[in-house]
């Protein structure tokens, strides 16, 4: 089975397992969850006290993203929702979304549900991470980003797990990870812009990130290095954080500091029109832009000190809308926004190496993914016993 290695604090060694990829991958049989009927409004009046955060996570669902799926489930996203209790937040609420899958052919989106992810376990277990995230397909469609993004924002419940997101919350930091290997691919011709998605975010009050497919590195004429991203800084005025590995056998990873990106950024590889598509959309709202090619190498330590940058940025927002006062926050009472506590990075570089993967188990895993993918393309019925 997959394990999060707790026999001590370094819970973010991953053992990776066929059983496991076969376990998170029969669960993308079920039907995935119905929209929301009741929705939360992004621009409505907090009344409640506790201090809240919404996680939203918007993947492509194309046949292509099956290892980007399993990191976000068993590497990124337990190192966040550590981040996240060290800010002592007292509700995390992770919402998944997909867009691009063959079977969202009718709407082009698919809702996977929320939780709150603070009443996992720590670490959590894996049956945890799988409530919003074992649904999540790999069947190629139309991969309109955008849309995926809008939907995304429309779709979270004014309810998660009982609560009332209005009424319990005093204050929501608010931040979507979107995930993808193409640029952008309109499933209404016409009908979504890219003002409108700026507009959206933008009235909703979200911290937008994208993993997407774009080369960061140095001119081959001056420094060489490759970038796993980059991100406004938050501590030098006017300056872009380049997060560089370390090129050694920890997966920790080093910050540069430039004056500008665009002559870093070069989207090689035939991802077309993805800097234009999806950067401005995270550098406007204080978000980060990572390069999939270097999530895509799968090797350790680059995937460990990947995840432990991508975590440490989320802090790095956090702490920056603490301090400009951008929360969605209470208008009736004294709360001032955030969660509180020193920053804190649970990635922080680290210092943990994890197990390196076997080809010939990645090659079997590779398998049983398109086979059990086939089952429920064609078979959407099928149930599969445990």
């Amino acid at each position: 089975m997959m394990t999060m290695d707790n026999s001590n604090s370094n819970y973010k060694t991953l053992v990776l397992s066929l059983s496991s990829v076969l376990l998170f991958n029969a669960a993308s049989v079920s039907a995935v969850v119905a929209v929301p009927t009741d929705k939360y409004d992004h621009q409505g009046t907090l009344s409640g006290v506790q201090d809240c955060a919404l996680l939203s996570l918007v993947v492509d669902e194309s046949g292509s993203m099956t290892w980007e799926h399993e990191f976000l489930k068993t590497k990124a996203i337990p190192l966040m929702v550590a981040d996240y209790r060290t800010k002592n937040y007292d509700h995390l609420f992770l919402c998944s979304h997909g867009f691009g899958a063959q079977k969202n052919k009718d709407t082009g989106f698919a809702f996977h549900g929320c939780v709150d992810a603070l009443t996992w376990s720590d670490p959590p277990t894996n049956t945890e991470l799988g409530t919003v995230m074992g649904t999540w397909r790999t069947l190629g469609g139309v991969e309109d980003a955008y849309l995926g993004v809008l939907e995304g924002i429309e779709n979270t419940p004014a309810t998660i797990d009982g609560i009332q997101l209005a009424t319990t919350c005093g204050t929501m930091f608010k931040s979507m990870i979107m995930l993808t290997d193409e640029d952008r691919d309109e499933f209404l011709a016409g009908q979504i812009t890219k003002t409108d998605v700026e507009t959206g975010l933008s009235n909703a009050g979200f911290v937008f990130n994208a993993i997407v497919n774009l080369d960061m590195s140095s001119p081959p004429d001056k420094e060489n290095f490759e970038s796993f991203g980059f991100f406004p800084s938050d501590d030098t005025a006017g300056k872009f954080e380049f997060f560089v590995p370390d090129g050694t056998s920890l997966p920790t990873y080093t910050t540069l500091y430039k004056d500008e990106y665009l002559t870093y950024l070069d989207t090689g590889g035939g991802a077309g029109t993805s800097i234009n598509d999806y950067t401005t959309l995270a550098l406007d709202t204080k978000g980060a832009v990572y390069d999939l090619g270097m999530l895509r190498l799968q090797g350790d330590p680059y995937t460990e000190a990947f995840a432990n940058s991508l975590a440490d940025t989320q802090v790095k927002e956090i702490t920056n809308a603490e301090s400009t006062g951008t929360l969605q926050t209470v208008t009736n009472s004294g709360t001032t926004g955030g969660g509180g506590g020193a920053e804190s990075f649970t990635g922080g570089g680290g210092t943990v190496l994890g197990d390196p993967h076997c080809k010939l188990l990645f090659v079997l895993c590779c398998c049983s993914l398109l086979l059990f993918s086939c089952v429920s393309f064609y078979v959407p019925t099928l149930t599969i016993p445990f």
